[in-house]
């Protein structure tokens, strides 16, 4: 479900660092097919403090030339 992916990826972007066991989770939702999965798992990266911030900033990148401004702006 979507929305719960969503949710679940916000969630853990507000527990912040202590959910970094959590980033390879959120960087395989970078491409979930659901827009609004992908700008949650994208917000939620950036607080969460990957182990391998490396692989964060590709998977992220990859995303810069979508067409969807506000995953963009997620990304940033």
């Amino acid at each position: 479900d979507p929305k719960l992916r969503a949710a679940a990826a916000t969630a853990l972007g507000r527990v912040g660092a202590e959910a970094a066991p959590a980033a390879p989770a959120l960087l395989a939702r970078l491409a979930d097919a659901d827009p609004a999965v992908k700008r949650a798992a994208a917000a939620a990266l950036g607080t969460v403090k990957p182990a391998d911030p490396a692989a964060a900033a590709g998977g992220l990148v990859r995303l810069l030339d979508k067409a969807d401004a506000d995953l963009r702006l997620a990304v940033l």
